[in-house]
């Protein structure tokens, strides 16, 4: 799952970095009110019956029928709604643009929700490979037709066929790569519902977390604002969304089996390896946005540079939190993933609502930040009474990832003062930075590990793994 995550997200930085090219920041925005107009419909049916067909252990084919009617349901009324709401939504943001942007969009929730549900089987079996050439398949398909449609288009039509044409081949993939035929049924309604009706208002909450930026910033300071707030947090929340996500899709069928003891200790295994890779790659974003966004997306984002720096800390604790979801999926709590939502969600709208009409975008990254601190004490100290973890466990598995990441960050910032006004942004200068930050974590946090007396952790591991690595390419 991690190979697919970094295999797709070398596709995606490249189509985005291709897009930011040709198209411009308000392109991106109206695509992203659109979009988030078709989300808010479609997660008002989202009950996440994947999740429950993954944590339950006695499911038959009636159960996945069930979930795969479900789906389709929503997804025919979803692109009713989309339909009607196409004009009002128009009105209401100004934009007529976005009337027939939706209408064809509209086709997107319903032929998603015709997805095989039969491919629910890979995870909750442990079948990686098997879901790894699904998702990655469908990614570049999706991805080479979008750059051909941005080269002839040259606007934001590109990216609406592109979604579009995303879940079309999602689903065809599906049935290609699944031999599971489902049917018409609601005869596990009941069964489902009882777990799925929390995973139905968590997704509610989640997605007013996670787009309620879209409708404030789009309708208070349009779809150009909304384009590089939206572009800056895809880039600073790539260790959650590209390096932990896929960590924590393929830790949760193995958590659904495991009792208490052994949940514990799979817990902090992940959170070792999450803290290993997350925060490096926040701070090493932060330590060099003011190089990226002009190298890679040009000058027209130079608006997006502060947005990546505060919004790194934001996915930085996002990726150190994620998996505890996981946690409380597993052991069929998920009113708890919801009551925690809900706070967090009544803390970031008024906050996103105050600092958007003050600061604008910078407001709202501001307002993500601040709701995240808030919440995670509490969330984690629920989490360390359910499985018995003691706090000092958990600073143990992050405290030589954290010290590391701040020298390195120091370092790059030091270094910069002394090159940066002699170079030029360049792709070799972005190079070179990236490469600097990498090595001075590794030196850093293996020279700790050194100090301690060298404890058995992710260092190791990694040691371990390059060790066996290297004795087999001998043996060859």
């Amino acid at each position: 799952m991690v190979l697919f995550k970094l295999l797709e997200r070398s596709i995606g930085l490249f189509s985005m970095l291709f897009l930011a090219r040709i198209l411009m920041p308000a392109d991106f925005g109206i695509v992203s009110i659109a979009t988030a107009t078709i989300a808010i419909l479609e997660v008002l049916g989202s009950f996440s019956f994947d999740i429950a067909l993954i944590q339950r252990k006695d499911c038959d084919r009636t159960h996945y029928d069930t979930a795969w009617t479900f789906n389709v349901i929503v997804g025919l009324l979803a692109s009713v709604l989309v339909v009607t709401l196409a004009q009002p939504a128009a009105s209401f943001y100004n934009e007529p643009r976005l009337k027939d942007l939706l209408y064809l969009l509209a086709l997107s929730p319903l032929v998603g929700s015709l997805e095989n549900i039969g491919i629910v089987a890979f995870r909750k079996e442990m079948q990686f490979h098997k879901e790894f050439v699904f998702l990655i398949s469908k990614r570049l398909i999706a991805t080479v037709l979008t750059l051909i449609l941005a080269v002839t288009l040259r606007s934001y039509w590109a990216l609406a066929l592109g979604i579009l044409i995303g879940r079309t081949v999602g689903t065809l993939l599906s049935y290609i790569l699944n031999s599971y035929r489902p049917k018409l049924s609601l005869s596990k309604r009941n069964e489902l519902m009882s777990f799925s009706a929390w995973s139905f208002s968590t997704n509610i909450l989640q997605f007013a977390s996670n787009r309620i930026g879209d409708f404030i910033i789009g309708k208070s300071n349009g779809p150009a604002s909304l384009g590089i707030y939206n572009v800056a947090y895809e880039i600073s929340n790539l260790p959650t969304t590209e390096l932990v996500a896929p960590i924590n899709r393929a830790v949760f069928p193995a958590y659904a089996k495991m009792g208490t003891e052994e949940l514990k200790a799979g817990y902090l295994l992940v959170l070792e390896s999450v803290g290993f890779i997350a925060i490096p790659a926040a701070l090493g974003i932060t330590s060099i946005a003011d190089i990226l966004v002009p190298t890679l997306l040009g000058n027209k984002w130079l608006e997006a540079i502060p947005l990546i720096k505060m919004l790194c800390f934001y996915g930085m604790m996002q990726a150190l939190t994620s998996n505890v979801g996981s946690v409380y999926y597993a052991l069929g709590i998920p009113k708890t993933i919801t009551k925690y939502y809900t706070y967090y969600v009544l803390i970031l709208i008024p906050g996103f609502f105050i600092g958007t009409h003050y600061l604008g975008p910078q407001g709202a990254a501001l307002s993500l930040l601040a709701a995240t601190i808030t919440i995670i004490p509490f969330n984690l100290r629920n989490l360390f009474n359910l499985i018995n973890v003691r706090i000092k466990e958990f600073t143990t598995c992050i405290w030589r990832p954290t010290i590391s990441s701040l020298m390195m960050l120091y370092l790059l910032i030091s270094i910069k003062k002394y090159i940066y006004p002699y170079s030029k942004e360049s792709i070799y200068y972005l190079a070179f930075l990236t490469i600097t930050g990498m090595m001075i974590y590794i030196l850093a946090i293996y020279a700790l590990w050194a100090i301690v007396g060298r404890p058995e952790g992710i260092e190791s591991r990694v040691l371990l793994r390059i060790k066996s690595i290297h004795t087999r390419e001998l043996i060859k």
